[in-house]
């Protein structure tokens, strides 16, 4: 077990260094170019998931943004951020999940689960404080993907693991 968490820990290490090498300056960065064309660096990438299509997905706190990164060709692309797509904003997203159709992303500043359309990057509120009939969220720090298909989101501030139900 513990050489499989360092063997983890060692590849989210490498893809975020790749992808920090690959993306040298945001402020130039428009929608749908790649992450070297943007000249980006991560800044706060706070988590990261792998997708069925063979895209790793990180979202980056500081940025406020989601990446691709193919795992074959590297390609880098912007995903959803303030200048990729359109609906709520991104304030501090720290996890995401992905079913591969959409992304699900996490976002304690926001106190809000958002899914993501990988195509144009839009947002929509999930789960939340303007959608959602459960508890609030109060300090959430991660999302998971049960097997089911709900979302599991993990708030330390009410010690609770919560259910989000994609389909209501």
């Amino acid at each position: 077990m513990r050489n499989t968490t360092r063997l983890l820990m060692w590849l989210a290490v490498a893809v975020c260094v790749s992808a920090a090498q690959m993306l040298p300056g945001y402020a130039q960065a428009t929608p749908g170019a790649t992450c070297a064309d943007a000249q980006t660096t991560l800044v706060a990438p706070m988590g990261m998931a792998a997708s069925p299509d063979g895209l790793n997905l990180i979202v980056d706190r500081g940025l406020q943004a989601i990446f691709s990164i193919d795992a074959t060709t590297r390609d880098c692309k912007l995903v959803s951020s303030a200048r990729r797509g359109t609906g709520p904003a991104f304030n501090a997203p720290v996890g995401v999940v992905t079913d591969g159709q959409a992304y699900y992303v996490i976002d304690p500043g926001a106190g809000a689960v958002f899914t993501i359309d990988p195509q144009t990057g839009n947002r929509t509120e999930l789960s939340g404080k303007t959608s959602g009939s459960g508890p609030q969220f109060s300090t959430v720090r991660t999302i998971a993907r049960l097997a089911g298909g709900s979302l599991a989101v993990f708030d330390i501030g009410t010690r609770s693991i919560i259910r989000v139900d994609r389909e209501t």
